[in-house]
């Protein structure tokens, strides 16, 4: 009987662990693609992924992806990989020269923009956007046959190999980081002695025969991916995908070699010196083996190592330990842990380490409370969803080139994400412990150290790895898991205010009118108010609102201006008169509304977002706000004996702000150009500060909204729109006119003199410039579009002259700023970095470039590619399902005194635009004899 008891035992023990390893072998499936991605492999090796997406509408991303970058360069081929790249748009078998990109460009593509590279240590990436349909045969044969090219058909004439050398060098004088701690991060290895750019030297030592030796040994069809995504039909993208690449040849049978991320043994540190802020930051990072998502498990561990973190900085927070910590992907097959240190001075920074460590060790012997693991693993699961439905195509490329260089690719698919869940759900404070022992593990490999303060204070690696190993040594700690319960919160009943619903009645419309080209209907209501309805079809069933009127801080005179331009500050402050603010915060969350009210120099307004069925509710907020705002005295008071007590005292950041170069020159540019009245004001005192009243503000703010005649409503979203107009119409014709108001016209007088501005120093060998054009004007539609074509115009000819034939600049931007109500002014901000002695020279040529252009007529050739462009970054950017975009578009029209029924004619009057007429605005807006430049 015995024997037959332990037999049935033996029998449940094998079933109970059959059953458990049968489960587990799950974890180690692969992650599948995205649905509807269609994934294959020639018969050359070459690779494709090909998926279709409508978002945005309209455009479609391509890529050929090759792996292979820098780390395949030999020592004496530095550059040669991204030289290689630059090639690609100078000449190949069916296209002479730039003859590619400009037969992009004639599809409406900006080079930079839609047509662009990027080669770095394991890739070089082609990348095109195009913002047409993506769907006639001859256009798919066209930009599949022109990645063809760049697989096999470059030719590398040294005429234009010259060119782009000369482009090449002015990049990598133009290069950096932005990281002081760069070299040591990289470590010593392949990578950092193959850096993409190269050297200048290695880029004066290219030649033909270089970049054809590595092209020809490298560029091979089983290295290269093609990805297109977009809205296309995506079999018939991959039947003449098949047909332009299969007849791509392998000519060798090199195997791609696999480089590692190395770092030296031992403890590694730098210093940098910073004029910035007053605190000693020290960030410690131990390099350690990332995780590749390719399997269920992987995955797991990913979000494994984020609970693991995520309870390490609970617990440091919990014990008052100033630190922070991260884990996140660095470079290759290298994670990063991370350890941030700020303190006042080292002393106290070397308490922080051997407290953080002292903690790390308990975490590893002791493990974590299992309440509090449980806690942050409840989180973890609740957060693992799909993510993917409003991916945009770009980002879809973006990820598709993780897992053709990476093999990385984190689930998309439900039965992958809920396997992932379930898996997780398996690990234990065991595994946490185990994660965090292999990064302490790594820790006696390598720890690099980064040093940042005002001054060097004498802190010595020495010092921090005592301080490390002290907090390994110290005794072990108690610690008692403190739970945090979230209160349940009940569903809250609508405030009597917010839950009024009004009635809708036509008689309130004055006049209306709808823009079938553009898809807007425009309501004018009889107190004045203005209601502009665009509907998007994203999906949300949400909407935004905007309002907006002409009158701003800027319009009040010098005597009463401190008094009120805080105002919107305080006011939001404060919630409604009517409502508690705890209770009006809470319901406002539970139901997904939000509004904020705005005061700028010359425009106040409001925006809000909100479900659609919540629409009378933000309405009836909206009232409340600007008509009985609840008034915060208690915070007032509390904020205004903080500006008294900090008066005249720099914080860090003010500090930050004032040695920043770049906002230099911003504020410099926006004080000349009016962009920032306040700043010709005089300064504000102490008695300023405290002559403020929240009372008289809540006035101020209050009077914006007398006048109903100068507010308009914009609408936009995932709504319906009768029922939107009948929300917005019976809400808002209840608004009562208490008081006419015409805001001043503003007429911002430009410089009727040419300036120059100093802001580098005298040390500096390349300078960022900004050559600047302004004057006055009459906007309108046709004007303003004549001033954008001007601005591409110039752009394209710095790029011919200044970069392409004179090889001053790498990267010259023209900019267009233009204000219509609030000022009747526009600039041109011809940016440039150039060598100090290239600005004499490239303002003569900016000078020569805008007089020929006064001379003479661009071709017609030029100016219909450059109208095809805006036409199809308008089909781009106003997609159908673009809510904010189309918003933020409506908005500016009102401001820019551009009319609905002219934009609705866009096209018509795009086109009716001539060679003279930007002739004639070169002559007009553009005056040589004005430049002011910045930055000297």
């Amino acid at each position: 009987m015995r024997f037959i008891k332990t037999i049935r035992f033996f029998c449940v023990v094998i079933i109970f662990f059959a059953s458990l390893l049968l489960s587990m072998a799950g974890v180690h499936t692969a992650i599948k693609i995205p649905k509807g991605t269609i994934k294959g492999r020639l018969a050359n090796g070459l690779s494709y992924i090909i998926k279709r997406n409508i978002h945005p509408q309209n455009v479609t991303e391509l890529r050929l992806v090759m792996q292979i970058g820098a780390l395949q360069q030999t020592e004496n081929q530095g550059g040669i990989a991204h030289f290689i790249e630059h090639m690609a748009f100078a000449g190949s078998k069916s296209y002479r020269g730039f003859n590619m990109v400009h037969m992009l460009e004639k599809k409406g593509m900006k080079f930079g923009r839609d047509i662009n590279a990027y080669t770095g240590f394991d890739k070089t990436i082609y990348s095109l956007s195009v913002p047409i349909r993506f769907d006639s045969t001859k256009d798919i044969h066209q930009l599949l046959g022109m990645m063809r090219e760049w697989l096999d058909g470059l030719t590398f004439d040294p005429a234009y190999v010259e060119k782009e050398r000369g482009i090449i060098l002015e990049e990598l004088k133009q290069y950096d980081t932005n990281d002081d701690f760069y070299k040591l991060k990289i470590g010593d290895n392949r990578y950092s002695r193959r850096m993409p750019l190269g050297t200048i030297d290695d880029i004066k030592a290219v030649s033909k025969t270089m970049l054809r030796k590595f092209y020809s040994k490298w560029y091979q069809p089983r290295f290269a991916t093609v990805v297109v995504v977009g809205d296309i039909n995506a079999r018939k993208v991959e039947r003449i995908l098949k047909e332009t690449f299969v007849s791509a040849i392998n000519t060798n049978n090199i195997k791609l070699p696999t480089y590692s991320v190395s770092y030296k043994k031992g403890w590694n540190m730098r210093f940098s010196l910073s004029d910035l802020g007053k605190c000693n930051k020290l960030e410690l990072i131990i390099p350690h083996e990332g995780i590749v998502e390719r399997t269920i498990k992987n995955s797991v561990d990913k979000h494994l190592s984020k609970i693991v973190v995520d309870l390490l900085n609970n617990r440091l927070k919990d014990r008052n330990i100033r630190a922070d910590c991260s884990d996140a992907w660095y470079l290759g097959d290298k994670n990063f842990f991370s350890v941030v240190f700020k303190e006042a001075d080292n002393a106290a920074l070397l308490h922080d380490i051997t407290s953080f460590t002292n903690e790390w060790n308990t975490i590893i012997r002791n493990g974590f409370d299992h309440r509090e693991f449980a806690a942050s693993l409840k989180d973890r699961l609740a957060s693992i969803k799909i993510e993917d439905v409003d991916k945009t195509s770009e980002q879809w490329c973006d990820d598709f080139v993780d897992y053709i260089i990476m093999h990385d690719i984190y689930p998309t698919r439900l039965r992958d994400i809920e396997s992932v869940k379930k898996y997780l759900a398996f690990c234990t404070i065991r595994s946490a412990q185990r994660m965090l022992k292999e990064w302490l593990q790594a820790s006696k490999k390598t720890v690099l150290a980064c040093y940042t303060a005002p001054q060097d204070s004498g802190l010595t690696l020495e010092n921090i790895k005592k301080a490390w190993r002290k907090g390994l040594s110290n005794d072990l700690l108690c610690y008692t898991y403190k739970s945090c319960k979230e209160p349940v919160e009940s569903l809250m009943q609508t405030p009597p205010c917010l839950g009024v619903v009004s009635t809708f009645d036509s008689k309130e419309i004055k006049s209306e009118k709808s823009y079938a080209n553009i898809g807007i209907y425009d309501i004018l209501l009889n107190n004045g108010i203005r209601i502009l309805l665009r509907p998007t079809r994203d999906g949300s069933k949400t909407f935004f609102i905007e309002g907006l009127g002409r009158g701003g801080t800027a319009d009040l005179p010098d005597s009463v201006y401190y008094k009120y331009e805080s105002t919107a500050a305080f006011v939001e402050m404060g919630g409604i008169e009517k409502v508690n603010r705890d209770t009006l915060f809470n319901y406002l969350v539970q139901n997904g509304i939000s509004l904020d009210t705005n005061i700028s120099s010359y425009w106040h307004g409001f925006i809000g977002v909100a479900p659609v069925n919540k629409a009378q509710n933000l309405f009836n907020l909206i009232k409340e706000k600007v008509t009985a705002p609840e008034i915060n005295k208690k915070e007032f008071d509390e904020t205004v004996k903080e500006d008294l007590t900090s008066f005249g005292i720099t914080t860090p950041l003010q500090e930050q702000l004032e040695h920043d170069k770049n906002r230099k020159i911003i504020n410099i540019r926006d004080s000349i150009m009016g962009d920032a009245p306040s700043m010709l004001r005089r300064k504000r005192t102490i008695e300023d500060i405290k002559q403020l009243d929240i009372y008289k503000m809540v006035d101020y703010f209050k009077s914006l909204y007398n006048n109903t005649h100068n507010l308009t409503i914009v609408l936009t979203g995932d709504y319906d729109l009768q029922q939107m107009k009948e929300a917005a119409v019976g809400s808002f014709s209840k608004w009562q006119q208490k008081q006419q108001y015409t805001p001043p016209t503003v007429w911002r007088t430009m410089p009727k003199a040419p300036y120059r501005y100093k802001v580098s120093s005298a040390n500096e060998q390349q300078l960022d410039l900004h050559f600047m054009l302004a004057g006055n004007f009459y906007p309108n539609l046709k004007t303003t579009l004549v001033l954008k074509l001007m601005r591409d115009i110039i752009q394209n000819r710095l790029l011919e002259v200044l970069r392409q034939r004179e090889n001053i600049t790498y990267s010259p931007f023209t900019d267009l700023l233009y204000h219509g109500q609030d000022g009747h002014n526009y600039y041109f901000d011809i940016m440039l970095t150039l060598d100090r002695g290239n600005v004499e020279r490239a303002q003569k040529l900016l000078i020569k470039i805008i007089r020929s252009l006064q001379t003479k007529p661009i071709s017609r050739a030029e100016l219909q590619q450059l109208q095809l462009s805006f036409k199809a970054t308008k089909a781009r950017v106003l997609s159908d399902d673009a809510t904010a975009a189309w918003r933020m578009d409506m908005v500016n029209k009102i401001k820019n005194c551009e009319m609905l029924s002219d934009f609705n004619s866009y096209d018509t009057i795009l086109d009716s635009i001539t060679p003279k007429n930007i002739q004639d605005g070169f002559v007009k807006y553009l005056n040589t004899d004005k430049f002011i430049i910045i930055g000297l």
